[in-house]
């Protein structure tokens, strides 16, 4: 079929349908036309009578399901609607008997659209024809992909009830929501080990809500067996031995209150449904409380125990037996449990004296009790915050001598803690300070020193702390720096926990805006720096957060201070400071602190060495160390004056500095890699501050390999990851990008990493800005589009057009640079005519879509060197951006070129997504073709608009009458 002629072959099926009488010749006219399936669908969606049945059913139509599509370079799969069952649900109201022959002979498919179908077929019928459907029914919701299935199963669950078709409404419903165990096999945190729903959570929730109150109403216990089945089915392990642990659902953890329904995966939305249908059972008779808290108690799970406690407290008047039963259960005593908590609160007077006894022994116990071990020490702080939060829920109800014993423990630990239901124990949410920041803010920093000096920790879990204090002192620092600071000479002498407090507190206000008096600090730090790090005899409490080990810590937040200080600038930081500096830096650039250890392997992963040097001592001292450079550098040059005669005397001016980085150059001082990649990520300001010492010492800091130096391409591949290119730096820098870009491979099929990204962005824009000859290419610029893979190739033409895209509209490139970027172009598509097999296999030309869509270059070069560039790409990529283009502004001053550019995109098979996102603008570009005074872009208008209704778009098709064309000629 022509597709020029697609929408007069449409028009003919409209014939046929419409005309009275369907003769032979109308069914070989029809049999041909709808072998183009976009007719065939077509046609299904037009027949609306049965008539048309005994013709289908001749030609076996209804034996053809589609299937599934896999995508395999999208990962996807994709549903084909079949027009056939569409057709069967919408008159299956009409000829129920006969549309269910048909319906039930339809072979199995996995494509879940026509089980869609099949649902609404059933849904349609008398519900005793409709349980005809269940056993099938079952076997679609197996399929991992659902769509609308499970909402229309959920209607179709409510449909076979209300009809009196219960047995086959349960059976449905029981598979429908059924709860697939995990694999035991499976790793522990493996996804395939846990339990899952066949369906969406969501639609799990909506079917619940759907068929409960139908379910209840015709047989309430049933239904609340049913959602019973399922929770059990979710709560049991994948290595379930019946053992008692096995029953253990932590449903204190994950549901906090039973009422609580924030959260919607399938286990609570199964929470929700037993509760839900036990609670209106009971609002219709609350005489059933013992009965449902019974049927409750005997399912093994903690969470059913949860529901009985919440249910007895809210119907309590009308039980008889289940308070009782509930409250004297010793296990429900061991967990925070709110509806334990509430029952024991609101009924433990009606204990006898005896069982009030016995109550009380078991917390005298404590929590341990099954064990055979004692209460060890370590478990003596928990075991009294436990005794003491039980004996609070009773506590209306003590006698005299258990008051006394709470009120020592209360005295000991604090009143009892907010509950929390969501853990076993008091919540705990991090260290703890005894004193509040508005104290410390009320007190002069001479009493809080003494304070500090005379406090001293419990060291238990949940206890006050080192820690919890210094954090408060810390905020109270931020609120009041400068008072601190004239003052920090009180702190020599406290514990390292403290001191580095305050150095934190200070480093939160550096700005460029305030400065604090720095001397005293100064003064302090140098005397940290002259404390032995270990601190001899120093014991911290292992598991508890309570204080730091050492100095250590303290050091590495000196070095950050000074880090912040040194980038903010001498209005916070003036350089009258510089000499007291000096000899903090180096003693903390001699830290040892991160040692080799520090970046051996990590669950079998390299340490990223940038990112030890910002987290260790001597990393980020070394950080400082620069910006102590940069500092003194910006402090002494010439203001709005950076060429090289006007620069400041470099390190010469600084011998500290030229000795600390000459020093840890040294393989014999410096054994970690985290520290070399601290002079790659700075080395453009080392080169700013003194370009000879750069030049110098480049292949000191660079080595290629280990002949010429420790640590081969860890400075490199800092330099690449934290810096843009600078032209004077790439002058001294060039011989390692032309070793690094000679280390691609071109045979490479793996998307490249970061690093290579950040080489080709650097070649590229160092050559947009002439530092790298295009025309003719010099060494460097052509080695890397040889030594590129064509993942790599496609990815920097790529990201070249979204840097152009992404500029500000309207605002105009240098000259040099478009001249530049049009090289680059010209010099892809002569590759891309050298190579077509290749290129358009790799589709790396796709990203010169951004390059057009950006609108930097003059229409009359761009729109030629678009075209011909789209014949080299495998797929369309971008369109919409391109069409964005062609509708707003090609097409009302080159139609012709537009409607040619929309085509060359349409010829390249644009997927659906693409053209719906850009529908108004494909309709804006073809419209305008069709009615421009270009005869060429009419014809080429009205031809695309027969391929576009050729491919499924038939919303195209009023675009050829509303311009009174004669159909099919393309002629007015």
């Amino acid at each position: 079929m022509s597709k020029a002629l697609f929408f007069d072959q449409l028009s003919k099926v409209d014939e046929i349908l419409m005309a009275l009488s369907f003769n032979e010749n109308d069914k070989k006219e029809l049999l041909r036309l709808i072998e183009n399936p976009v007719i065939r669908a077509y046609f299904y969606e037009k027949i609306e009578n049965t008539s048309w049945l005994i013709f289908l059913s001749e030609i076996n139509d209804f034996q053809n399901p589609p299937t599934p599509v896999l995508h395999e370079d999208q990962g996807t799969v994709s549903f084909p609607i079949w027009g056939a069952s569409r057709y069967l649900a919408r008159i299956a109201k009409k000829s129920p008997d006969d549309i269910l022959k048909i319906a039930l002979k339809i072979p199995p498919t996995e494509n879940v659209r026509v089980h869609e179908d099949l649902s609404d077929i059933a849904l349609a019928m008398p519900p005793k024809l409709s349980a005809m459907f269940v056993d099938s029914a079952k076997d679609w919701v197996k399929s991992p992909y659902q769509l609308l299935l499970s909402q229309k199963l959920g209607k179709l669950i409510v449909h076979l009830a209300k009809g009196g078709e219960i047995d086959a409404a349960y059976e449905l419903a029981r598979v429908v929501l059924e709860i697939v165990p995990g694999d035991p096999n499976k790793p522990q945190f493996d996804q395939d080990r846990k339990s899952r729903s066949r369906i969406k959570d969501w639609d799990y929730q909506e079917i619940i809500k759907e068929i409960s109150l139908p379910l209840i109403s015709i047989n309430e216990m049933r239904t609340l067996t049913l959602f019973s089945d399922l929770l059990k089915q979710a709560l049991v392990k994948p290595d379930k031995n019946d053992r008692e642990e096995d029953y253990e659902d932590y449903s204190y953890i994950w549901r906090s209150r039973i009422t609580d329904t924030s959260r919607e995966d399938f286990k609570d939305l199964l929470v929700t449904a037993v509760f839900q249908t036990a609670k209106t059972i009971l609002d219709t008779d609350p005489s059933k409380i013992d009965e449902i808290a019974t049927f409750l108690e005997e399912q093994k799970w903690q969470v059913f125990h949860r529901i009985a406690m919440h249910l007895v407290n809210t119907f309590a008047e009308h039980s008889k037996t289940a308070i009782h039963k509930l409250l004297m259960n010793r296990n429900l005593l061991l967990v925070d449990l709110i509806e334990y908590k509430t029952l024991l609160e609101n009924h433990y007077g009606s204990l006898t004296d005896g069982e009030k006894v016995l109550f009380l022994s078991w917390i005298e116990a404590g929590p341990y009790y099954e064990k055979s071990e004692s209460i060890t020490p370590e478990r003596q702080p928990y075991t009294k915050f436990w005794q003491r939060d039980r004996l609070s829920w009773i506590q209306k109800h003590l006698p005299r001598e258990r008051q006394d014993e709470l009120n020592a423990l209360a005295l000991e630990l604090g009143p009892q803690r907010e509950f929390n239901p969501s853990g076993i124990g008091p919540t705990w949410i991090g260290p703890t300070s005894p004193k509040s920041v508005d104290e410390l803010n009320k007190m002069s920093v001479q009493e809080i020193v003494g304070y500090l000096s005379t406090w001293s920790s419990p060291q238990q879990m949940f206890a006050h702390s080192k820690e919890g204090l210094g954090r408060t002192l810390e905020s109270a620092v931020k609120n009041n720096p400068n008072r601190f600071a004239i003052e920090a000479h009180r702190f020599e002498g406290l514990d390292p926990t403290y001191v580095r407090a305050l150095f934190q507190g200070l480093k939160g206000t550096v700005s460029k805006t305030f400065s604090f008096e720095w001397n005293p600090i100064l003064d302090l730090c140098s005397w940290v720096i002259s404390q032995p790090i270990k601190i001899p005899g120093r014991v911290v409490v292992d598991g508890i957060l309570d204080a730091d080990p050492d100095w250590s810590w303290t050091r590495r937040t000196i070095a950050d201070l000074f880090l912040n200080a040194f980038q903010t600038g001498a209005t916070c930081l003036p350089l009258t400071h510089r000499e007291k500096i000096k000899p903090i830096l180096i003693e903390l650039t001699k830290d040892s602190d991160p040692g080799r250890e520090d970046e051996a392997k990590e669950g079998g992963i390299e340490k990223d060495p940038l990112s030890v040097s910002i987290s260790t001592t001597r990393g980020e001292a070394m950080h400082a160390t620069i910006q102590y450079a940069l500092w003194v550098f910006n402090a002494e040059k010439k203001p709005g004056n950076l060429k090289s005669e006007s620069r400041p005397k470099g390190f010469s001016g600084m011998p500290e500095i030229k000795e600390i980085l000459e020093s840890h150059l040294d393989p014999k001082v410096e054994q970690t890699s985290a520290i070399r990649s601290v002079y790659g990520q700075w080395f453009p300001w080392l080169t700013l501050i003194d370009v000879a010492w750069a030049k110098k010492n480049v292949s000191r800091i660079f080595p290629m390999s280990k002949k010429e130096g420790p640590f081969p391409h860890v400075a490199w591949e800092a330099y690449l990851r934290m810096n843009p290119p600078y032209d004077e730096v790439f002058e001294i820098l060039k011989d390692r990008y032309l070793y690094y870009v000679h280390q691609l491979k071109n045979d490479k099929a793996d998307a490249p990493n970061k690093l290579e990204e950040s080489l080709a962005s650097h070649v590229t824009t160092l050559a947009l800005r002439k530092q790298i000859s295009i025309d003719p290419p010099d060494e460097l610029w052509k080695t890397f589009w040889e030594k590129a893979s064509p993942v790599l190739r496609a990815k920097t033409i790529d990201n070249i057009g979204r840097s152009f895209y992404q500029t500000k509209e309207g605002e105009k490139f240098p000259a040099s640079i478009v001249k530049q970027a049009k090289a680059i172009w010209e010099q892809r598509l002569e590759f891309a005519r050298r190579h077509i097999k290749e290129v358009k296999q790799s589709n790396e030309m796709e990203g010169f879509g951004w390059w057009f869509a950006a609108d930097k270059f003059d229409d009359d070069w761009t729109i030629p060197k678009l075209l011909e560039t789209l014949t080299h790409c495998g797929k369309a990529v971008y369109d919409h951006f391109i069409i964005r283009r062609l509708a707003t502004k090609i097409i009302k001053v080159k139609p012709l070129q537009a409607i040619q550019l929309l085509s060359a995109l349409i010829n390249l098979g644009i997927d659906g997504f693409g053209i719906m996102g850009s529908m108004s603008e494909v309709r804006q570009i073809i419209e305008a073709a069709r009615d421009s005074e270009d005869q060429e872009a009419r014809s080429l208008a009205i031809d695309l608009i027969n391929r576009l209704g050729a491919m499924g778009y038939l919303e195209f098709r009023d675009l050829l009458s509303a311009s009174g064309l004669i159909k099919g000629n393309g002629q007015n």
